[in-house]
């Protein structure tokens, strides 16, 4: 199974809460990547968030999304 890719910062703040593991970001035509380790529930995971029925927890949520920005502000894409 391939590693899953979304450049969408709230769904990829939603997975990590929801207990997938991320593996790195990446730049990609000044453009940034959250890469997934291979886990094959996330696809029916990111299914989920926007179907509007993924139950994450809302401080582990804002708490990640936090993280993404601070890591994308400092130049943490391409780790």
């Amino acid at each position: 199974m391939d590693a899953y890719e979304s450049p969408d910062l709230s769904l990829s703040a939603a997975l990590i809460a929801a207990g997938h593991t991320l593996s790195h970001i990446e730049r990609r035509a000044g453009r940034a990547w959250f890469v997934f380790h291979a886990d094959p529930r996330i696809a029916a995971t990111a299914q989920q968030f926007f179907a509007g029925g993924l139950m994450v927890d809302a401080r582990a949520l804002t708490d990640h999304l936090r993280a993404l920005k601070n890591a994308l502000q400092e130049g943490g894409a391409g780790r």
